[in-house]
């Protein structure tokens, strides 16, 4: 057969018809039209889709290992910046403690020191030097201890050994005093006190702004190794680069506290030198890494260069890691991706040339098969003999004609199911709402409050919530809380958020208590890290007195009856489930009879309109003041209607909930 686009032309009138001119008609017979039409173009697509894919596994594992190795980086240089605020956290609390307890006895002063080194085993030495002009004598006054080799402690004043501290080469002295604040130096041989390679964190101690000494911390730095980092350094040839350009640490101890410059000559490398220096300039950008020459492999294999800064002290945390261990997976997958290809695509072409030979007689039936089932006839059974590639096509067909049923019959049952599941969540937005509180309160026995709130989920359910009680002791406690998240995960976790505060308000003295105790019950077993937001006030309705505490909420407007609007200060703490033990600052205030109060989450700044324009604080402020006279049910609608006015239809994004309170004083 020709395949010369002329139809009922025979072999031998296509011979006749060629001129000689372009390539001569192809002469193939349906099996090899299977395969130069179907069978080449899918192996070529397949070899190229499947080689482009290993090519990305490829760079994707060596994007991982780097990802990984700069994530070590970033880890150790944290941990490392971690263990030194940690030391120097003990200067600066000693430094605190001589500034508010001035005239110490001097024997309490080696006391303090020796706690200092007793208090981290990082810390090598401890000291408190005095400034001459601040000893009774104007001599130089500094106790100093120290470890022993032994494992003791040996105390002296250093100022008293000749040692002149306020030399220009002691930074440890000069550094604080002149940045009015804690600072870390360079590592140095500290020659008369402790006598090995250190670095020191010194806080100054002022009296009535004129600094009277220093309070010093040493960290020994070859005791870095068993104190901080341990296998690591060895497993990483892990270094540490200071600002001065000095080998703070080094997995080889032998270059702790040598210049960079030493060692570059020492192994004849001048690109070490620049590698330290360009680190130091990139490592407050980000953590990252470059590619040199290997410092120490004897065939200088190259090397890649993970690096992080040490926040507090600015130094530079580095991993050397060969390149052949950060590819060399990488490598190895490529060559067994690479064989893998090429079985397949034998396997595929040899499985190609013996599915031909049995294709044709079987097609007529599947073509047939097809008009049925495309006329709407799904009752198709094809005869399907053996196991071949048509015999399970031809089966998979009639199988697909028994889904198609069936999958109608599903679609039923699914329309079914969604039914229901929106019958339940009408249920539970019902549920939900009835633990609320009434939406509309007031104090019917002595008029000196009204409540008045409004809730609107952005889906069936949602994670706001509002409540308000009246205590034992003549308090209203008030809180409306945003839980992150929306729908189903945020409503259950606004039912527990919700249910404790309802069990702790009564027994909890001010609202600062109350948020702390909520915090560490919902950080307990909190796998998905969810959180809430939550503002809570307790009014004193004799006398007006208001505290408020807030955990990352919305600030609350206070509507005075003549109009004026103020917002309330409370310093935020964090939202609730997040960070175990953390206190929430109190805020006092004093209501005038007549003022109102407006809580709201940010559903209400945040509604956006349809051009995406937010409601805002001013337009808040003004629907505001113009109900500032209303009653809080007035007020309270008259805010929520200006919302929906703004928003005139555009899709919800949030949960909305707005909560007003008025005092109206000790009786109305």
């Amino acid at each position: 057969m020709v395949l010369d686009g002329s139809a009922g032309v025979t072999g031998d009138d296509s011979r006749r018809r060629y001129t000689g001119r372009g390539f001569p008609p192809m002469r193939l017979n349906l099996r090899g039209k299977i395969l130069a039409y179907v069978a080449l173009p899918v192996v070529l697509i397949l070899g190229g889709a499947e080689l482009y894919r290993v090519l990305q596994l490829y760079d994707g594992l060596k994007q991982a290992r780097i990802r990984d190795e700069t994530e070590r980086a970033t880890r150790e240089a944290s941990e490392l910046d971690a263990r030194l605020r940690e030391v120097a956290r003990i200067a600066k609390d000693t430094a605190m403690f001589l500034e508010l307890n001035p005239g110490i006895e001097r024997a309490r002063l080696f006391d303090l020191v020796r706690n200092n080194v007793r208090a981290d085993p990082l810390v090598y030495g401890a000291a408190i030097a005095f400034s001459p002009s601040a000893t009774p004598d104007g001599r130089r006054f500094a106790p100093y201890a120290s470890r022993t080799a032994d494992g003791g402690l040996r105390t002296m004043d250093i100022g008293s050994q000749g040692y002149d501290y306020t030399a220009p080469q002691w930074q440890w002295w000069h550094r604080p005093l002149e940045r009015r604040g804690g600072a870390w130096t360079d590592a140095y041989l500290d020659e008369g006190a402790g006598n090995i390679m250190m670095a020191t964190f010194s806080a100054p101690f002022p009296q009535q702004g004129v600094p009277l000494g220093v309070v010093t911390v040493d960290v020994a730095l070859p005791n870095l190794r068993k104190q901080v980092f341990d296998v690591e350094a060895e497993q990483h040839k892990m270094f540490v680069i200071g600002a001065d350009e000095r080998m703070v640490f080094a997995h080889d101890s032998a270059d702790i506290g040598t210049p960079l410059e030493a060692i570059a000559q020492k192994l004849g490398r001048p690109d070490i030198l620049e590698l330290g220096r360009r680190m130091l300039r990139m490592a407050p950008r980000g953590a990252g890494h470059t590619a040199a020459r290997g410092w120490d492999s004897p065939q200088q294999e190259e090397q890649l260069m993970f690096y992080a800064q040490v926040e507090s002290p600015k130094w530079v945390l580095g991993l050397r890691v060969d390149e052949s261990a950060v590819f060399g997976a990488a490598h190895a997958q490529l060559r067994r991706a690479a064989f893998a290809i090429s079985a397949a695509l034998f396997v595929i072409i040899v499985g190609l040339v013996s599915v031909t030979r049995r294709v044709t007689e079987p097609i007529a039936r599947l073509d047939a098969a097809a008009r049925r089932v495309a006329a709407g006839d799904m009752a198709v059974a094809l005869p399907a003999e053996g196991d071949d590639e048509i015999a399970r096509l031809s089966r998979t067909f009639t199988d697909m004609a028994r889904a198609l049923v069936e999958r109608e019959q599903a679609l039923v049952a699914e329309t079914a199911a969604r039914e229901k599941i929106e019958t339940e969540l009408a249920l539970a937005k019902e549920l939900q709402r009835s633990m609320l509180p009434p939406s509309e309160a007031h104090d019917a026995a002595f008029g000196r409050y009204d409540v008045a709130a409004a809730l609107e989920p952005a889906r069936a359910v949602g994670g706001d919530f509002f409540d308000y009680v009246v205590t034992a002791d003549g308090r209203l406690i008030f809180v409306v809380a945003d839980v992150s998240d929306k729908g189903v995960p945020a409503a259950l976790f606004m039912v527990r958020a919700h249910t404790l505060m309802r069990s702790l308000a009564p027994r909890l003295a001010s609202p600062s208590e109350l948020l702390a105790a909520m915090n560490d019950a919902l950080c307990a077993d909190n796998e998905r890290c969810m959180f809430v937001t939550l503002v809570c006030g307790a009014l004193e309705l004799a006398s007006g007195r208001l505290a408020l505490a807030s955990a990352g909420h919305e600030p609350c407007l206070r509507v005075r009856r003549d109009g004026a609007l103020v917002w309330l200060d409370v310093d935020n703490g964090p939202a609730l489930g997040l960070i175990e033990a953390t206190p929430y600052p109190l805020a006092e205030h004093r209501l005038e009879p007549g003022d109102a109060l407006i809580l709201y989450t940010d559903g209400i700044t945040e509604a956006f309109d349809a051009q995406k324009r937010a409601f805002g604080r001013e337009r808040l402020e003004a629907a505001a003041r113009d109900q500032a006279q209303a009653a809080a049910l007035e007020l309270c609608a008259g805010v929520f209607a200006s919302v929906r006015s703004f928003v005139a239809g555009a899709e919800q994004s949030d949960d909305i909930t707005l909560l007003v309170v008025r005092w109206h004083g000790a009786r109305a």
